[in-house]
Parts: structure tokens; C-alpha cells; sequence
């Protein structure tokens, strides 16, 4: 995992902690899905967010998530994906 992607993914850790700046993750979200719809970072915070919410749509969220970690090789990421999304359509 590059160095960039590490530092992106510590900063929406420290962004889904804090309930404070959810509005301001989700402009970011939103932008970014706007330009580059398969960013999986964007795609994820997004997922969590859904769950967090206790929105249905949260299951697909995750799966989606597991299907571009699928679709880049990334084959352990892609089964907790998956299994995060099986366990929200329970």
C-alpha cells in the first residue's frame, strides 16, 4: 500500500470518529464520487456512513466496496467487504 493511500485512509479513520464532521466528509464524498465515481476510499467512508445511519442501502454500499477491492487485486479487503455487506442484509 503506497504511502498516500495509508495517509488518506488514517484521515477518514479520524473523520468517521468524529460525528462532528460528518457534513463536511459528506461534501467530500460527494465530490469526489462526482469526479472519479470507483474511489474507494469515498466509496467506503460513504458505506460507514450509510451503516452508521442504519440506511438499507448500506449492505450494497459494502458490496460495491467489495467488488472494486475485488476488481484491484485486493482479495482480503474484498471478503471483509463482503462480509460486512452479508451481515447488513441479514
Amino acid at each position: 500500500m503506497s504511502a498516500d493511500r495509508v495517509a488518506l485512509l488514517r484521515l477518514l479513520e479520524i473523520d468517521l470518529c468524529q460525528p462532528q464532521r460528518a457534513d463536511e466528509l459528506e461534501d467530500w464524498i460527494k465530490e469526489t464520487l462526482a469526479r472519479t465515481p470507483n474511489t474507494l476510499f469515498a466509496l467506503l467512508a460513504r458505506a460507514v456512513i450509510l451503516e452508521r445511519r442504519q440506511d438499507p442501502t448500506a449492505g450494497r454500499a459494502y458490496e460495491t466496496v467489495g467488488q472494486l477491492c475485488e476488481k484491484d487485486g485486493d482479495r482480503a479487503d474484498a471478503v471483509l467487504a463482503y462480509l460486512k455487506a452479508g451481515q447488513l442484509f441479514e
